[in-house]
């Protein structure tokens, strides 16, 4: 039964992913060219194309976590027995995470940019832009980092002995599966405990601050901005903040849970909860798209006469092209 769930759920990741990203990004052109390319449209493109690269690689790595005998355990469900390789199963797993986290700080980019180009009235270029998605990718080393500090290789008859022992989780988890992690303990996860919560402090005060800061600038500007702007401005972060914060609005509950079962040594009944996290953390470029696509109301107007168009073309009816309308219903925002 896990494993037809797991599989269900890598399948929904890749698709929906994939998919959304794809209309996301061909909604953003054409935003760019009815809005004379808006410096932050630059770094949608590369949240959307994160996106994409992101759902791909977690659907074909499909990594599996497992907690058996107070260890964690990372498995590449496609890399775990015959094709087992310690150096590159612990690049690949480090590199899948980094790029999930990636794409969660993504959206701060976006905050960044916005506040740099509305309340400093800064011209981006595409180079400026590039630059900072650069320091958010370096930023998120932080994460990488600790990932390959628990990453260790682990004795040859741990996963024997407990599946000896006990029921069989999965067909992913054998007598034949290789996997790697480390014992968790302070001492072999103090790196991890200490970044994790760097990342999170410093990502979530960057946007937090600077939404604040956005917010105060934009009523200074009140007696002279249209309602139209007002309600566009406001529209466009509220976006960014949901991006900025739904990692943490869809794996909090389950978070919490993990962690705090792992503090308190609780290693009966969450073997597989592990998985489940990280499947729920790899539906943040879904998620993402999903809000840039469906929040504004000229992208919801657009995403329903594309999907009008579909429908009446697959009945055969003749009905008139839409697709020349497209930049006017981005330009007009209506």
């Amino acid at each position: 039964m896990i494993d037809i769930v797991n599989n269900i759920i890598f399948t929904i990741n890749i698709i929906c992913g994939t998919i959304f990203n794809f209309i996301a990004i061909y909604v953003t052109i054409k935003k760019s060219k009815s809005k004379n390319g808006e410096g932050h449209l630059s770094i949608m493109f590369i949240v959307f194309i994160t996106g994409i690269i992101t759902s791909i690689i977690h659907g074909i790595l499909r990594i599996q976590i497992f907690i058996l005998n107070d260890t964690m355990i990372f498995i590449i469900e496609m890399l775990s027995e015959e094709l087992f390789n310690f150096k590159r199963n612990k690049l690949l797993i480090t590199f899948s995470i980094y790029f999930s986290y990636f794409t969660m700080t993504l959206p701060t980019s976006i905050i960044i940019s916005r506040y740099i180009a509305i309340c400093k009235n800064i011209q981006l270029s595409f180079f400026k832009n590039f630059i900072i998605v650069l320091f958010s990718g370096i930023f998120v080393l932080i994460i990488g980092h600790g990932m390959w500090t628990i990453l260790n290789e682990l004795p040859n008859d741990l996963i024997i002995k407990w599946v000896s022992r006990n029921k069989t989780l999965s067909n992913t988890l054998t007598a034949n599966t290789f996997g790697i992690g480390s014992n968790i303990t302070f001492r072999n996860w103090h790196v991890m405990f200490i970044e994790l919560p760097i990342y999170f402090l410093v990502n979530y005060t960057i946007v937090i601050v600077l939404f604040i800061k956005y917010k105060r600038y934009m009523n200074t500007l009140n007696d002279i901005m249209s309602e139209r702007t007002k309600k566009m401005n406001k529209d466009f972060m509220f976006i960014l903040i949901l991006q900025s914060f739904a990692p943490i609005l869809v794996t909090s509950v389950p978070n919490l849970i993990f962690l705090t079962m792992l503090i308190l040594g609780i290693s009966s009944g969450v073997e597989v909860l592990g998985t489940n996290v990280l499947q729920l953390l790899n539906f943040t470029p879904t998620v993402n798209a999903l809000l840039f696509l469906l929040l504004p109301l000229s992208n919801r107007k657009y995403i329903k006469k594309i999907f009008k168009y579909i429908y009446l073309n697959a009945k055969g009816r003749k009905i008139q092209p839409i697709i020349a309308s497209i930049g006017k219903q981005l330009k007009s925002g209506n």
